[in-house]
């Protein structure tokens, strides 16, 4: 993912969770912050609890929510450019003990998070009216 698209530093992420909407799936759950701007974009971020997983788990967790954004990123920024809003959105990774982090394969985690940045791509057009 591009320099440009990533969510960096604990004050962004501070602003994004205290100020943002939650939306939930099934897997991840979405904190968004959206606002109108004079230079739209999207930026990303990921959060995994640290006293659930380890380091090795975290990791994994990210790169497969990593590669499910990167398949939905030009749904977002094309909406994001059209509606000329920037975007900021955390995926927190919801810890469930029915799920088994080391067997997840990456299909379950794409479609949560593409169901989850179309009702993004819904907010953003939402707030511009």
């Amino acid at each position: 993912m591009k320099r440009r698209y990533v969510l960096r530093g604990r004050g962004a992420f501070s602003r994004v969770f205290a100020l943002g909407q939650r939306l939930e799936g099934s897997l991840v759950r979405a904190v968004l912050l959206v606002e109108r701007a004079n230079e739209p974009g999207v930026r990303i971020g990921y959060s995994i609890s640290s006293r659930r997983h380890s380091a090795v788990m975290r990791n994994r967790l990210r790169r497969l929510m990593r590669e499910a954004v990167f398949r939905e990123l030009p749904v977002l920024t094309n909406t994001v450019l059209r509606e000329r809003c920037a975007v900021s959105v955390v995926f927190v990774w919801r810890s469930s003990p029915s799920v088994d982090v080391r067997r997840l394969k990456q299909q379950p985690v794409a479609s949560d998070i593409g169901s989850l940045c179309n009702q993004v791509a819904k907010l953003c057009s939402k707030v511009q009216q």
